[in-house]
């Protein structure tokens, strides 16, 4: 069949409030030996304008957000600080993920998607002592031990070109 063509002039206007979401129903869709969720997220969004170039306001919260991660037997907290999106800009302040340790990930940045056939990024990921793993030897692990890092990365430019610089230590 012939997809069905959207008539001249045609404009979107979408709203949507999400109360609770179960992060765990994300996991059906995530390779279990990589990646597994747990926790809510919440969040409000619209989406206003012509389907060629709308525009996204909003934002996106955690509550008890967990990012597991089995090979290395390590858990991670997800920050409860909002993701805002403003005119089609995701805005990362001080967004952080929590080690063992409760050293904090930290990501700050924005992904501008004003022009959704050049998403751009200016992104910094930065920690002191982060317990990058922390576990004993399990039986579904492949990496176990300690590992801490101090960490300073920059990402910028458009998605297809990024450029990525930084230090990365291992201290244990």
């Amino acid at each position: 069949s012939t997809p069905r063509q959207l008539p001249t002039g045609a404009r979107i206007d979408f709203d949507a409030e999400i109360t609770t979401f179960p992060l765990q129903t994300a996991n059906a869709f995530l390779p279990a030996d990589m990646l597994q969720l747990a926790g809510s997220a919440k969040g409000k969004l619209t989406i206003r304008g012509r389907p060629s170039s709308p525009t996204i306001n909003g934002s996106v919260g955690f509550s008890g957000g967990q990012l597991t991660v089995p090979m290395i037997g390590t858990s991670f907290g997800i920050s409860e600080r909002e993701i805002s999106v403003a005119r089609n800009r995701l805005d990362f302040n001080d967004f952080s993920l929590t080690a063992p340790n409760w050293q904090p990930l930290t990501l700050d940045g924005i992904i501008d998607a004003s022009d959704f056939s050049r998403i751009v990024a200016d992104m910094e990921l930065y920690t002191v002592n982060f317990a990058a793993v922390s576990s004993t030897r399990q039986g579904w692990s492949q990496v176990y031990g300690r590992a801490n890092i101090d960490a300073d990365i920059n990402a910028k430019g458009p998605l297809d070109a990024l450029a990525v610089r930084g230090d990365v230590t291992i201290l244990s």
